[in-house]
């Protein structure tokens, strides 16, 4: 049992180590993400090829077996990985890849090598949930009143920024941490 909280201990913090590296690359790509733009044809294209669903048998398995193991995570979708035999199962903003027989298990960038270039499709794969989302937090948003808001207000105000914080989004979390 030692052993088994060890090793969870030593992958949660792997998790969190990636969080870290990748924290520039992740802000920007959150910024992205929640923007307007589109998806480029090689994101679609290799979203397409993974559209299979999960069967909720299979879907209720893996998600017992990553409570087992990493503990009560907050699973917000698992789908069809392009890597053969492996699910990609968000979680808190980060992506977690699990193999069919959940025998194998490794946090994200997964990164392929495509017409000579790297393509990280853990990146895209992050990047469609959260354009998938981003009706729903826009809509959130603009039900918010601003007397139900944190306003900061310059003395000779030019601009005004509404800074939106998705809870579930590591790197937003992250984001507050550092700021004065």
């Amino acid at each position: 049992m030692l052993l088994n909280q060890r090793v969870n201990m030593n992958f949660q913090r792997t998790l969190k180590a990636a969080t870290f590296s990748s924290l520039l690359i992740m802000v920007l790509s959150c910024n992205d993400a929640t923007s307007d733009t589109t998806l480029t044809d090689s994101q679609t294209s290799s979203k397409s090829a993974v559209s299979a669903a999960v069967s909720p048998a299979l879907e209720a398995s893996i998600r017992k077996t990553l409570t087992e193991q990493l503990g009560p995570v907050p699973v917000q979708k698992i789908k069809v990985s392009e890597l053969e035999g492996f699910y990609e199962v968000f979680v808190s903003g980060q992506m977690i890849y699990i193999s069919h027989d959940q025998k194998f298990l490794f946090p994200g960038p997964l990164l392929k090598v495509e017409q000579g270039q790297l393509v990280n499709l853990s990146q895209n794969s992050l990047r469609q949930l959260d354009h998938e989302r981003a009706p729903e937090r826009a809509e959130i948003m603009a039900q918010v009143k601003e007397d139900n808001m944190v306003v900061f207000r310059a003395p000779q105000e030019k601009y005004v920024v509404d800074v939106f914080t998705d809870v579930d989004c590591a790197y937003c979390r992250r984001l507050h941490q550092n700021m004065e």
